[in-house]
């Protein structure tokens, strides 16, 4: 007895050290994963932080490009809320580190390294209460969505980064001179670094094509290539005309052709080649004949304007690419449902015609159940085929017959999908058509009673009755009919159904169990 007890604690134990276990190397994964985010983020943060830094204002003493901020915030947006402490711990590190090497105070390095966390963390959680996770620039609502957020968050990092260059030093100029420069290099560096970093994590979410791919990464290089050789030898007039008449074909070509992530990675090269030419005192934004200020100026303003058109273009051509196979999509399925229909007019046309003793009765019953079908898909219609309200069907099946209190409807509110919803429709106007001629509406005291319910259990289905009162004694048919296999048949066949029809004397009683996969929605 000891022994069997030994070995049923011993099983009642490993599950849960199992689960131990499992949570152990998890958390170690986490722990890791986010030391080794941290670290890669820190480096790269510290060394876009020395390239900013290159190319300084005289009096404010702040970098004019700040790439590190696009590294935070891309990475955050991309990443989303599982980066937010190592990012954060790695902007603050890398920041108080290049403010100490610059031979800064720890306080004023500590200001800097607080202020440029607070920016990251700001544009990650604007854009992720406005669109979500998974965010991408993939839409012009996105892009301006994005401009939004940087732009705030770079303007509310800079007012605590003036106030402390300001107030600790080594600025000489005042505190506005300070916030529009700060505010001007991060909120550049964010716009030509981040949507790089938010687009590559896009594509890896949803790979692009080989060819896509390879011609993507062509025309970037191309762009790269192009845009260095016209911003290095290009002086006088050619050197502001040629850049924009020859870069703009190919952005087009990049947005038209690719996702938005080859646009961004295209612009990131530019900003890099214009900042690289302005630091060099290469080509017209290096021109030492004209004062930093004033090149500094214009390079920051093609640097913008290139940005946003870029990125533009490319949300504008990616949302025409989705509204294209969208339309794709709703030919295709128009075309399909198209054929059903004819098909399901055809044998319509077929069967009522064999079971038709006249041509008045074939015209008769093929026009009511083609009415009966008109109907049904004027509901579809109205609600974009995104399903039909039982209630709807039974009551328009129903209406032609209904007067001084003859038929009674009961039911929750349930939604058929559109296969569902053809198929029961096409049964309740039999039913309706049967009682008009045999049954309860052909009197003029019968009643009709039709309720719906919901079985909740694990095999859960939607049960659907019709029975039938006071009309003339009923009499079992002599021979099937079309409408009755349509009665009896046609749910088994399409719903996977399971009908039972009685025809007792006092009235026909029909029902018909669904299967709850056949019901879009329930409501009480």
């Amino acid at each position: 007895m000891g022994g069997y007890t030994g070995e049923m604690l011993q099983k009642l134990r490993s599950p849960a050290q199992g689960q131990r276990s499992g949570f152990r190397v998890e958390m170690k994964q986490r722990v890791f994963g986010g030391i080794g985010l941290c670290v890669t983020v820190g480096f790269a943060y510290f060394l876009a932080a020395q390239l900013g830094l290159a190319l300084r204002t005289a009096e404010e003493q702040v970098a004019v490009f700040w790439p590190a901020s696009g590294i935070a915030i891309g990475v955050l947006v991309a990443l989303g809320r599982r980066a937010f402490i190592p990012v954060a711990v790695a902007v603050m590190a890398a920041s108080v580190a290049t403010a100490l090497l610059g031979d800064r105070y720890l306080w004023r390095a500590l200001a800097f390294g607080f202020c440029n966390a607070v920016e990251a963390l700001m544009a990650m959680w604007l854009i992720e209460r406005w669109f979500g996770g998974a965010f991408n620039l993939d839409s012009l609502h996105r892009v301006v969505g994005f401009f939004a957020a940087v732009t705030v968050a770079t303007a509310t990092a800079a007012v605590g980064a003036a106030a402390a260059m300001t107030f600790f030093g080594p600025a000489s100029a005042s505190f506005q001179d300070v916030w529009e420069v700060w505010f001007a290099s991060d909120a550049l560096g964010t716009i030509t670094v981040a949507p790089l970093l938010i687009g590559i994590a896009a594509a890896a979410r949803d790979p692009p094509p080989w060819r896509e791919l390879l011609e993507g990464t062509f025309a970037v290089v191309v762009v790269t290539a192009t845009i260095s050789i016209l911003l290095a030898i290009l002086v006088g007039p050619w050197s502001l005309i040629g850049p924009s008449a020859l870069i703009f074909p190919l952005l087009l070509w990049l947005g038209y052709r690719c996702r938005p992530v080859f646009a961004a990675a295209a612009m990131f090269a530019i900003a890099a080649a214009i900042v690289w030419t302005t630091t060099h005192e290469l080509g017209r934004y290096g021109d030492p004949a004209q004062p930093i200020a004033i090149r500094v100026l214009a390079a920051q303003v093609v640097m913008l304007g290139t940005t946003l058109a870029a990125l533009a273009l490319a949300a504008l051509f990616c949302e025409r690419r989705r509204h294209e196979e969208h339309l794709r999509m709703l030919i295709a399925e128009l075309d399909h449902r198209v054929k059903n229909v004819l098909a399901t007019v055809s044998a319509l046309t077929s069967r009522t015609q064999d079971a038709s003793f006249s041509v008045g009765d074939f015209v008769s019953a093929l026009d009511g159940r083609i009415q009966s079908m008109a109907a049904t898909h004027q509901l579809l219609s109205s609600s974009k085929w995104s399903g039909i309200l039982l209630s709807d069907l039974v009551g328009r099946e129903l209406a032609p017959y209904t007067s001084r209190g003859n038929t009674e409807i009961d039911g929750p509110k349930v939604t058929l999908s559109a296969e569902a919803g053809q198929a029961v429709s096409m049964v309740l106007h039999e039913l309706a058509t049967n009682a008009v001629k045999h049954g309860a509406l052909s009197t003029h005291g019968g009643r009709i009673f039709v309720r719906w319910f919901l079985n909740g259990d694990a095999n859960a289905w939607l049960r659907i009755e019709w029975q039938e009162f006071d009309g003339p004694v009923v009499q079992i048919p002599d021979r099937p009919s079309y409408g009755m296999e349509v009665i009896r048949d046609l749910l088994p066949y399409e719903l996977d159904g399971k009908v039972d029809i009685v025809f007792a004397a006092a009235g026909v009683r029909w029902r018909v169990d669904i299967p709850i996969s056949q019901v879009m929605s329930v409501a009480a």
